[in-house]
């Protein structure tokens, strides 16, 4: 599991920088697949709403070796029809402390997203430990992937959230 750092302008649009640095990130790590005896590895990113462009959606699907997950934006809750539900399953999640152990519930409803049928689209119903729920919407290109994956890893993006909330506070 490797870890790329590169220094960057955020007055560059996410969007434009993404596939240069995911190419530089490729040369860097050996992963490009120049040697014929290992092809390319399959990488997938998980990134915030900054992504959110249909246009790259297209570019990533075309990509058998890339995979992308984030956040719709702009997605209006609507009304739920739990029989729609084709996954359930709960997770623990620790907060700031270690002995601060929190169960959250999950609900996934899968399906083509409207917009673009070749990005699924999970809206998942995800309910705290106090009872309240929110829903939210997740983009995938990745076919295979479980949606029980995909939803864990996109919602452990809330951790970071958290800690700035945290450090906030």
């Amino acid at each position: 599991h490797p870890v790329y750092f590169e220094w960057v302008d955020n007055y560059d649009d996410l969007r434009v920088r993404f596939l240069p640095l995911i190419g530089r990130l490729r040369a860097t790590l050996g992963l490009d697949g120049d040697d014929p005896q290992a092809p390319p590895r399959v990488l997938t990113v998980t990134v915030d709403r900054g992504i959110f462009s249909n246009g790259l959606f297209n570019l990533v699907a075309a990509d058998p070796c890339l995979h992308l997950i984030t956040w719709e934006k702009g997605f209006t809750p609507g009304l739920r029809d739990e029989s729609r539900v084709t996954t359930r399953f709960a997770a623990e999640r620790t907060r700031n402390n270690s002995r601060d152990a929190r169960l959250y519930q999950f609900g996934v409803i899968g399906q083509p997203w409207a917009r673009n049928p070749a990005i699924r689209q999970l809206i998942v119903l995800a309910t705290n430990p106090e009872g309240k729920v929110a829903q939210i919407a997740v983009l995938t290109d990745d076919p295979e992937r479980s949606a029980r994956e995909i939803v864990w890893l996109i919602s452990n993006r809330w951790i970071q959230e958290d800690d700035f909330k945290y450090l906030d506070k």
